[in-house]
């Protein structure tokens, strides 16, 4: 029974593949499949065209929100249909080979269906394997929400940083920082790291012997630097002073840049506050300024490490009563000893 099964089915297969092969061997077949992806092509350019207009509009909406809720559900929005764009050319190439199979086999609707949809996932395997890959990349990055629009981000390989403009479930477009575009297909993307807050902290610490002196020769380098929402975003401000002792006076100035315009304040403004202190009769420097970054939440997960790599390791209770009755039996020895 099992065995006369397998065979039929292995006939109506074989039945089907010579089929297929006598079929491309027709010109008049062929020239009926060349007429059917034609109408299919030019009928999903009208439906593409169409989604990715409604897209634009909902990504311009997007744009123009002010609520992260609803600047969200636009860009979902946007990318179910940039999928659908793909979704409707996959059906059309499906639907195209359907009907071209049933007007060349009359009759045989049952046969057409199984054939075409072999020929349609031969098709689109072979020529949409990478753009599959993307996808799938893609909606795993959706997924876990790696980043967004609009966020600054550097992406690995080739360590590229700029910000998001767009993102679909196949690529993403980024716009580096000296004006260029840079597209990525989502399956080349390795490593991502985000500037959450847009901007980057900039710490100066600095050694002086006069504060009073140190703090107009900050205000005279914040003025020396360029200023704006792409450069200087925050001027820098004295946060804390300690007296270290013996004329000694550590001071933390902080300020803000755009990202990737840190060399403002951990190169220029370095050289500046020097140059500026060099000019008075007696310099006040007494170190070379240090500059760090200054992220608040990375210092204070960064502390919370460190203390508790440093706990001293607590021995357990096992231990505990080992030490102890090991010490009664050398304080019993010692005592008979003693004795003696």
């Amino acid at each position: 029974m099992f065995l006369s099964a397998l065979v039929s089915n292995l006939q109506a297969s074989n039945s089907i593949l010579s089929k297929i092969g006598h079929t491309f061997l027709n010109v008049h077949s062929l020239l009926i499949l060349a007429a059917c992806l034609l109408v299919g092509i030019i009928a999903s350019n009208i439906v593409a065209s169409f989604l990715q207009k409604l897209s634009l509009l909902f990504g311009k909406r997007a744009d123009r929100a002010t609520d992260y809720g609803i600047v969200t559900f636009m860009r979902r929005i946007e990318t179910f249909l940039v999928l659908s764009m793909a979704i409707v050319r996959l059906a059309v190439i499906v639907l195209s080979l359907y009907v071209w199979w049933v007007l060349t086999h009359v009759g045989q609707q049952p046969s057409a269906l199984i054939g075409a949809s072999a020929l349609a996932l031969v098709i689109a395997y072979g020529l949409s394997g990478p753009l599959l890959r993307d996808v799938a990349f893609g909606s795993g990055m959706m997924a876990e929400q790696w980043f967004g629009v609009g966020d600054i981000v550097t992406i690995q390989p080739n360590n590229v940083s700029g910000v998001v403009e767009r993102i679909t479930l196949r690529s993403t477009r980024i716009r580096g920082f000296s004006g260029e575009t840079v597209w990525y297909s989502n399956q080349n993307i390795n490593m991502v790291s985000v500037v959450r807050k847009g901007t980057w902290a900039i710490a100066l610490e600095i050694f002086v012997s006069d504060v009073d002196i140190a703090r107009d020769l900050l205000e005279k380098t914040n003025k020396l630097l360029p200023k704006g929402p792409s450069l200087l975003i925050s001027p820098l401000k004295i946060t804390t002073v300690n007296d270290e002792g013996d004329g000694v006076h550590h001071i933390t100035a902080i300020g803000e840049t755009a990202p990737g315009r840190d060399y403002l304040l951990s190169t220029n403004a370095i050289n500046i506050f020097t140059k500026l202190d060099s000019e008075q009769p007696k310099p006040i420097l007494l170190a070379t300024i240090i500059g760090r970054f200054a992220d608040k939440s990375t210092e204070v997960q960064l502390a919370r490490a460190v203390k508790n790599a440093r706990k001293t390791k607590r021995p357990s209770a096992t231990a505990t009563i080992t030490d102890k009755v090991t010490g009664a039996v050398l304080q019993r020895k010692n005592d008979t000893k003693k004795d003696e």
